[in-house]
């Protein structure tokens, strides 16, 4: 019994994939050796083969779904890493700090939008003539 095997071309996305993959190990590999956590490879990786920079990978449905696991990525990583006797730790300092900060913000992009609403953008922005 024979079996054939089908001589297809690629798919489109494969060597967008294999480039990702690749230039991920690779960086990965020097920030380890540096003593930088592998979040910040992966980072520089998506910035550095990404669309506005060398331009590796353009599809954006490609970039997109590997974005999304990436967060997921991120995601688990904290959640691993979280720890509930850290958190009893920082006690009260976590639970007052975030809602003022929180607040802060909001008032600062508050500000911000009623500024721009009043024409304080235009003073900065001049279209092309």
């Amino acid at each position: 019994m024979h079996l054939a095997i089908a001589a297809a071309a690629p798919p489109e996305f494969f060597f967008e994939v294999v480039a990702l993959l690749v230039t991920t190990a690779l960086v990965a590999y020097f920030c380890h050796r540096i003593g930088i956590m592998p979040i910040v490879a992966f980072l520089v990786t998506g910035a550095l083969i990404g669309p506005h920079a060398l331009g590796f990978v353009r599809d954006e449905a490609l970039i997109e779904a590997t974005a999304e696991v990436g967060v997921i990525l991120l995601l688990f990583t904290i959640g691993i890493e979280f720890s509930l006797e850290k958190l009893s730790r920082a006690g009260c300092k976590s639970v007052w700090s975030s809602p003022w900060w929180r607040g802060c913000w909001r008032l600062l992009a508050w500000i911000g939008g009623w500024a721009c609403s009043r024409g304080a953008w235009s003073r900065f922005h001049r279209r092309p003539s």
